[in-house]
């Protein structure tokens, strides 16, 4: 684990990752009534698609850490994260979720015109000349996708 969320100590001052989103997107999820949970480490971590409750016709969708999409720590297992693609299918009796997939992240981070420049982006986007221009040691694209595959348990 990166680095745990501690009670008064959430705020911008305090905090050395981005904000992921998590909480725009739980609220979007129990508002259509899905299924979710989303739990910490800031490093990315497998999903899991569970099969559905007895009185429910979705799976749930177990997104124990996405990472982080914009950050500036200082590991490379915190410049790599994931977004979750979920298929989701609707009729007449509401929305429900029929797949899902992790798609992996690379946070770039470089120096640009005397400032600090951060891009998140697919994992597939990020390049060798990129991988040169990291502020983090060990961010090669074979690095980060050896990571993945490490971390995600996916050969592919």
């Amino acid at each position: 684990q990166a680095y745990p969320d501690e009670i008064g100590k959430m705020d911008f001052a305090h905090r050395r990752d981005a904000y992921c989103g998590k909480f725009s997107v739980t609220d979007v999820f129990t508002q259509c009534r899905i299924p979710f949970t989303v739990m910490k480490p800031h490093v990315v971590q497998p999903l899991e698609l569970r099969a559905p409750r007895s009185d429910d016709r979705s799976p749930a969708v177990v997104a124990w850490s996405m990472g982080n999409f914009i950050s500036h720590m200082l590991g490379n297992q915190n410049m790599l994260g994931g977004m979750a693609r979920l298929t989701i299918g609707k009729d007449r009796w509401g929305a429900y979720i029929t797949g899902c997939e992790l798609v992996p992240t690379m946070c770039y981070g470089t120096e640009a015109s005397g400032k600090w420049e951060f891009y998140g982006m697919r994992l597939t986007d990020y390049t060798d000349e990129m991988a040169a221009n990291h502020y983090v040691e060990h961010t090669s694209v074979q690095e980060m996708w050896d990571l993945y595959h490490q971390i995600v348990g996916e050969d592919d």
